[in-house]
């Protein structure tokens, strides 16, 4: 008899969950945010932000319109998608009010070197003076064996290329099996998005509290240590992202200078790494995992401007101008643990880029034009 009661009780549940993942499929188109509804696959790019989304242009990226030309391109991740803020305080629509110069902008949420490569020649065809990417070593090199594990088309390219597609193949046991495919339920994925804005935001004892009048934030351990290891080249799938990114970049470098463009990159510091000065300075105690992070992230950053002058690839770091913010600004991250700054954290970006890459790219007849 108990065994009948717990199968209806079981049963019951689960029409339930049913019922409320199809009403959630029907609504959501209205009435809920969701990934799902914002986002569609792409065999390519992995998925593309769906064009009937609001601030999103005809090709699926965050601009007010498709221009036939512009004077520069921006391919990059969330960082310069704009995550936190309205479409106008991402930094690429902060350098064109800055710079004067019309920019475009390619960053999409989860994107990483392999689609920045893939779209080189849509955004080549834009006949922009700039194309500059934007890169997060904080995730970037890991997001390359992300797609090529999930995209067969990539896992072939990854062959054909002489690279050991073997290193990125993800766990498959059975709890990851499971979690993929709940992940495709709209019920899940609020219920772990609901969880994931609640961790972020709440101290459980497992953070690092930044009591800043000007900056108040936390700094979770789980950010820190996926950070560190996404960061850490001894991970096999870790070194293969660094030689594949350097591989893209200088090829893409080969095209922009036949087609008279000018490539630039710019670095996008962790969260983590533009705090950790300061929290010493103030006497924080921080674990060991962050000056592990702190060390992979800066031997990463040292490797990556060394190929970067060593290939004639012009490059800016954000790290110095959003850690001297921290000192003059207010609120350059969230007070939670979400690693995207604010209005004011993208503008060092801006920044960075404007000071450190444009003034000697700009042409001489642009410059003039900047100037009056």
């Amino acid at each position: 008899m108990k065994i009948k009661k717990i199968l209806v009780l079981v049963s019951a549940i689960l029409i339930c969950l049913a019922l409320l993942e199809t009403g959630l499929r029907v609504l959501s188109a209205f009435l809920i945010y969701s990934p799902k509804n914002s986002q569609v696959y792409d065999d390519r790019l992995g998925r593309r932000i769906d064009p009937s989304q609001p601030e999103i242009d005809e090709n699926g990226f965050r601009n007010p319109g498709v221009p036939g030309e512009v004077d520069i391109a921006v391919l990059g991740d969330s960082h310069t998608y704009g995550v936190n803020v309205k479409s106008e305080n991402s930094w690429p629509r902060q350098l064109a009010r800055m710079s004067g110069m019309s920019v475009y902008n390619l960053g999409v949420g989860g994107y990483g070197p392999l689609q920045y490569y893939y779209l080189f020649d849509t955004t080549a065809a834009l006949k922009p003076e700039h194309i500059i990417v934007a890169l997060y070593p904080a995730n970037d090199l890991n997001d390359v064996c992300k797609l090529i594990d999930e995209s067969d088309y990539w896992k072939e390219w990854a062959r054909a290329r002489g690279y050991d597609a073997g290193i990125c193949s993800a766990s498959s046991d059975w709890l990851s099996g499971l979690n993929r495919t709940l992940s495709g339920l709209h019920v899940y994925w609020m219920a772990a998005s609901a969880v994931k804005r609640v961790n972020e935001s709440t101290d459980f004892g497992d953070s690092v509290r930044i009591t800043d009048e000007k900056n108040p934030t936390l700094i979770k351990y789980g950010s820190i240590s996926s950070h560190r290891k996404k960061m850490d080249l001894s991970r096999e799938r870790i070194s293969l992202g660094l030689a594949v990114t350097e591989d893209l970049l200088r090829e893409m470098k080969k095209k922009a200078d036949a087609l008279g463009i000018e490539l630039s990159v710019v670095l996008i510091p962790s969260k983590e790494v533009v705090f950790f000065d300061y929290l010493k300075e103030k006497g924080y105690k921080l674990p060991d995992d962050y000056t592990g992070l702190v060390e992979n992230e800066n031997e990463l950053a040292a490797g990556l401007s060394r190929f970067f002058m060593s290939e004639g690839i012009r490059f800016a770091d954000a790290r110095p101008y959003i850690e001297r913010d921290l000192y003059t600004s207010r609120d350059v991250y969230s007070t939670t643990d979400d690693g995207h700054p604010l209005e004011a954290g993208y503008n060092a970006y801006a920044r960075a880029v404007y000071e450190g890459v444009l003034p000697a790219g700009v042409s001489g007849k642009r410059r003039d034009e900047i100037e009056n």
